[in-house]
This record gives structure tokens, sequence and C-alpha cells, in this order.
């Protein structure tokens, strides 16, 4: 029987080389871009439901048509009060060049449910590319890497959740299986060590916490088991290589840090249930119709797609294999192991403790290392002869499965049993000599087949906004509007026409329709901007979010959308048109009358002040010589009265910025708690003023990427590393 050795054969089967396989990850990275076709033949827009509308699409396209047509990048945005600060958002991987590079091409696609496709099936081809090469890098047969490639890259979990809304988590997870294939062959030569330095990076810079951490445990686990069993500190290079890899990364999650004083993020520990799939759940591993509940978004209820089906040869694997002989567990399966068995563990909370939210994400880092596992087992551990016994056994838990299954769900009973025969019936055909690996692959994709075709192709658990624009607008995120828009929605449900879009927005929807204003969408959030406008991180507001903008700041005299220079205010039909309409000043004046909402415009008071500058309206004669930009205004002050210390700027106050005027710092503070407010000497003396936008501890991250590429120059030229025999040339 074929074993595994505690150092990866990657290159011990008849035809070896780099070169050949190469051809086989590019094959497999193939094999998943058409794998991830085929669903848009069902849908053109399958990739494109709830944050990838609201949130995800709209900056995607915003920021690729701020690198095509801008010929810069973003790092802050005046186009999005809430969820303007793009570098401190993290998810939209801003530092990460493979992202950027794929941004560029979305301002070349007609809509934004064909720019979702294209990065979807990019990235899927990344996935598979990934995992083909992870499976490689622990031995398993190349056959049967293509197994594991084609398993991992159809995953319903990641299909109906992340490639589909919670994008980031999808690019994270990429990357994430290149880090665990390069780190398995660091020890190999110094090349392997760079690329899981660079792969590391890529990682962290994708812009997923979770992803990161749990990149972060398998190497550390991988470093600590091989370190402790084979009594060899070399495995420790792997970790080296990881930790270099997040210093050199860390200017994309510090800025992170500099919002949370601001933000509106939970903090603690607790746990009330919400998106924690149940164990049991969890347990159908093989079974490809498995409807499930959870406690989700709409509430406790039905998720109709099978989420948590893995793959059909999990179970027949570990019920065929020869349990006697698994000794001495290779250092990367036994890393593998310990890893699902942790990752399993995690998907059952809490909830919610420190950033870390939604246990349910930790469902896909369990399926993939639950697959790896089990083929790894497979190849190494399976019974020459399976008894009628074993036969039995699985029959057995196959049809316990079915009945419980069907108890859950009766109302399915006809395709649960079909499906259980099925899986019968592949169970039973894998013991037989001839069942080879290609037989697995075409099995592994019908089964994948079954189970989607079973269901819905979307998951209903997450909502369908129904933002289908029918022309995008350029759009350079660096440039200042001169007003803004406030568009006062509490029920985007109002209908399912596609064209009410035309009317209200939310969100960052607005970004991708030439609609700049107060609606965003932020995870982290301004607090004190959400408790006077914003109701929920997708940038509804209040009903009251009109009135609220009405109220007069005490220091200023002004309303709040003076300040903000708010010009235009759409609000839905019912409460909100209604509050409005009884407490709005005159100047207001009604612009359209729709079906679904109203809108209202008035002179702006600052409208002669140049940038961001809102206030005062008197008392001062100033200018800018060049135009504002997001992370940079300059502004001449000619004259000033006596008594004008104070500058108003619509913008939102975020940690970060910085101000001079005469070469002078001078103070930046709050105002009204979400407002950019600059401190001018009381001496009323004229000058230059400039406001700029530097991201929070951004010394420090250029400091640690030059110490992390030092440290990995170092480490590349120690001799006492790579020079001897240890290092594998390839």
């Amino acid at each position: 029987m074929d074993t595994l050795e505690d150092e990866p054969p990657m290159f011990s089967e008849k035809k070896t080389g780099t070169k050949f396989e190469m051809l086989h990850i590019l094959l497999s990275g193939l094999l998943g871009a058409i794998l991830a076709s085929i669903p848009l033949a069902r849908s053109a827009a399958v990739y494109y439901r709830d944050d990838m509308q609201a949130q995800y699409m709209p900056m995607f396209y915003a920021i690729g048509s701020t690198i095509v047509h801008g010929h810069t990048l973003p790092f802050l945005t005046t186009k999005s009060w809430y969820g303007g600060n793009i570098v401190g958002e993290f998810q939209y991987a801003i530092f990460n060049p493979i992202e950027l590079f794929l941004y560029c091409f979305l301002p070349f696609f007609k809509s934004l449910s064909e720019g979702s496709a294209f990065l979807a099936v990019v990235h899927y081809a990344i996935f598979a590319s990934g995992s083909f090469f992870l499976a490689r890098s622990m031995g398993i047969p190349r056959g049967y890497s293509y197994v594991a490639s084609i398993a991992i890259a159809t995953s319903n979990f990641v299909y109906c959740w992340f490639s589909t809304s919670w994008f980031p988590n999808f690019t994270s997870l990429t990357y994430m299986v290149w880090v665990m294939a390069f780190a398995l062959n660091s020890l190999r030569s110094r090349w392997y060590f760079a690329a899981t330095v660079v792969a590391t990076f890529l990682t962290v810079t994708s812009g997923f916490p979770q992803t990161i951490v749990m990149t972060g445990l398998f190497v550390f686990i991988y470093s600590m088991i091989g370190t402790l069993k084979n009594k060899d500190r070399s495995y420790l290079m792997p970790l080296w290589a990881y930790v270099l890899g997040m210093i050199i990364s860390s200017a994309a999650f510090l800025p992170v840090l500099g919002m949370l004083p601001t933000g509106t993020r939970v903090s603690g520990i607790f746990n009330n249930g919400f998106l924690v799939p149940s164990l049991s759940d969890l347990l159908f591993v093989s079974s490809p119709i498995h409807p499930s509940r959870l406690m989700a978004f709409p509430g406790y209820g039905e998720i109709k797609q099978s989420i948590f089906y893995v793959a059909w040869f999990v179970i027949p694997i570990l019920c065929f294999l020869d349990w006697k002989s698994v000794r001495n567990l290779p250092t990367s399966l036994l890393s593998t192991i310990i890893f699902c068995a942790i990752s399993l563990i995690l998907t059952q909370g809490p909830e919610h403790i420190g950033p870390f939210q939604f246990p349910i994400r930790f469902v896909p880092y369990f399926h993939i290392t639950l697959i790896l596992s089990a083929i790894a087992l497979w190849f190494q551990y399976r019974l020459v002869f399976v008894s009628n016994f074993r036969i039995y056994v699985f029959f057995s838990i196959v049809f316990l499965f079915c009945i419980l299954s069907i108890q859950e769900t009766p109302q399915r009973y006809g395709d649960i049993a079909l499906s259980s025969i099925f899986l019968a019936i592949a169970g039973f055909a894998m013991t037989r000599p001839a069942f080879k690996s290609s037989a697995w692959a075409i099995v592994t994709i019908l089964f994948c087949v079954i189970s989607r075709s079973s269901a819905p192709y979307y998951n209903s658990v997450v909502p369908d906004w129904g933002f289908y624009p029918s022309l995008l607008k350029e759009n350079n995120l660096r440039t200042v509007p001169n007003s803004y828009e406030i568009s006062v929605i509490d029920n985007p449900f109002i209908s399912n026409d596609s064209n009410r879009y035309e009317e209200f927005w939310f969100g960052n929807m607005g970004l991708a329709t030439g609609k700049f204003g107060i609606n965003g969408y932020s995870p982290i959030g301004q607090r004190t901007l959400m408790q006077n406008f914003i109701s929920s991180v997708h940038g509804m507001t209040h009903s009251e979010a009109g009135l609220k903008g009405l109220e007069i700041e005490p220091t200023t005299h002004a309303s709040l959308f003076d300040l903000m220079r708010v010009q235009t205010i759409v609000l839905e039909h019912g409460r909100p048109l209604d509050l409005f309409t009884a407490a709005a000043p005159a100047g207001w004046k009604i612009i359209h009358s729709g079906q679904y909402a109203n809108s209202f415009s008035r002179p702006l008071p600052s409208a002669s002040l140049p940038g961001s500058l809102s206030w005062p309206v008197q008392g001062l004669h100033v200018s800018e010589s060049v135009s504002a930009r997001a992370e940079r205004e300059v502004l001449t002050l000619s004259s000033r009265d006596k008594g004008v210390n104070r500058l108003v700027f619509a913008r939102t106050y975020w940690g970060g910025y910085h101000a001079t005027f005469n070469g002078k710092t001078v103070p930046v503070n709050p105002l009204a708690g979400f407002l950019v407010s600059v401190e001018l000497p009381d001496d009323a003396s004229p000058g230059t003023l400039v406001l700029s936008f530097r991201p929070p501890f951004f010394r420090i991250a250029i400091g640690l990427l030059i110490l992390g590429l030092i440290s990995i120059i170092m480490t590349l030229r120690n001799r006492t590393l790579w020079g001897g025999a240890a290092e594998i040339k390839v």
C-alpha cells in the first residue's frame, strides 16, 4: 500500500517535476472556473445577492473606476458618509494587488451582476487550484487531489453564503488554502518560505479577520506538532513566515483600530444562538439533501439548501478505514485533523467574542480540512478487503441519517430517501478496486448537482435587494461633491420592483449610480452618525432621520443638514414623509413625487464655500487653489473676522484627520459627534489651512513593513537555514 511520508512526496509519481505539477495546478483551477460558471446558466445574478448588492459590488466598482479613470487608489471617500473610511473598513482589500487588479475590469462590465460573476469565477479558479496544491502538499495522489479540489470548490456553504453575499470571506479562503500549502512545503526551500510569506500577505489584505486567525492557527499547529514530534526546530519556519506576512500587511488591519473609538462594533462575549448552526446538522456531512434549521436574519426557520453537506465520500471513508493501523500520523495530516476538530468546536459559539461574530463563518474551515483529512486517511489507511459487516454498518448509518433528516423535514421525504439510496450505492462502489479516482471525481460532481438541484439556486436566508441598475456611472471616489442627499428609507421591501431604486437607495448603491450622500454601509460604523440617522449596517435610516437633520447645532446655530451640506432629501411614503413635511422650514421644495418616495431640495446655504467647508458662511474670505480631494483639502483664508476661529467641514469624523494652519498643527475635533471641526487661532490671522487624512498608525505600519522586508531578506540569505542538504532544490 502507498504511504504518506512526513515530508510531502509531491514529485514522487511517474511524471515528475515542477513544470508538470504546475500544469495540473493550472488545470485544477480551470476546472474550478468551469464548475463555478455552470450555475450562471440558471441565473446570471447567482453570485449577486444581499451584501454583494448593497455593499461590496458598488464599492468594488467605484474603486475600480477610481483606479482606471482617476489613476489613483482611494483610502477615503466623502461620497458615502456611513462607510466612507475605505481603509478602515478593511473588507475592501485595497492593499491586495490581485484584488485591485480584478477591480480594474469591473468598469468595463455592463452590470454589477456581470462583474460579480467575473469576480466569483476567477476566485473559484484560485480556490480550486490552491486546494489541489494543498492536497498534493499533504502527499495525496494526483487523481485524489483533483477529487479534493472539486469537493472543496463545489462547497454548498461557500456557494450559498460566501461567494454570493459575504464576498471577503470567500476571497480570504481562496488565499488561505495557498498559505496552508506553502507552509507545508516551506522547509523544502527558501522559495517556498517566501511564497508562504506572500500568500499570508494576500490572505491578510483580503480583509476577513476570522480567516486571518484561522490561517495562523493552522500554521501554529503544524509548527508546534512538527517541532515536538520530530524534535526539529526548523518546523518553526512556517510560523515565522506567517508572522512576517502579518508584519508586512499591517497597513491593512491597523487602520481598523483607529475606527474603533468612534465605531459601533459591539464588544464582549455572548451567545444568543444567532447564526449558530446545530451540531446535529453539521454531522450530516455526506447527506446531499438535508434541509436544516437555523436562527438567522428572518428568524428561526428552515434553510432549504444543504449548506452543511461536505462530500459524499466522508462517511464511507470513516466506515471503511483500517482504524487499527492508524498510527504515527504524518505531521501534515495530524495538524489538519486537529485544526478540523477545533473548527468544528468554534462553529458552536460564542456568537460574539471581541470583534468576531457569527460562528457559522467557521463552517468552511471545518469542511475544507474534513475533506482533506478524509481523503488522506483513505489513501493511507483504507482496508484492502472490506467485510460484509463493515458494509452493513455503512448502510445502517446511511439509513439512520435518512430517518433523522426526514424527521426534521418530513415534507421532503422522497428526495431525501432517493439521495440516501444514491449515497449507499456510491459508498458501496468505492470499496471495489475498479472505482478509481476519476470515478470519485465524477460522482462528486453528480452529488453536487443532486444537492443543488433539490433547492432554489440562492440562499433564501439572505435577501435579494433587487438592485439591478441599468446604467453605471463613472466614479472617482477621491473627488469631493458640492452637496449631498439623504435617502430616508426604513423598508426597502415596499416593492419588488427594481425600478424603485431610481427613487431611493441605501447602502453603497449610490456609488454605482452617481448619488452621493449620507447613506452607506459599514459593519464598524460611526457611532454618533448612526445614532442620529442610521438604523442598520446597511445604511437604512430611522424614520425620524429627516427631522434629526433639521435640528439646530447649538454652537454654530446651523442645522445639521446645513453643516452636512445636504441639499436633497428622499423620503419614503408613509411616516418618514409625513414627519418631514410637517416640520420642514421654508425653502424645501418638492422636486419629484414618485410611486414609492418623494424628493425635496433647497438652496444650499454654503453653496459659495469651496471644497467641503460648510460653516461659517459669513465672516471670512476663503478660496482653494486646487480642487479638494477626500484625503487632502487646502484652503486659503485671505481674511476672517475676529471670533471666526472654527471651521466645520461636511465630512464624517474619523480618527486620522490632521490639520495645519500656516504650517502649525491645529486641533481637529468632532462636532456633534460626527462632523469634522478645525479650531483656528483666535487672533483672526489669515493663512493657509491644510486638512488631510492619514490612516491611523500609518507610520507604524510603514515601519513594520520596512522591518518585515529586512527580516525576510535576512532570513532568505541565511546560509545556515538554507545552505545545507535540508533544502530541496525545485
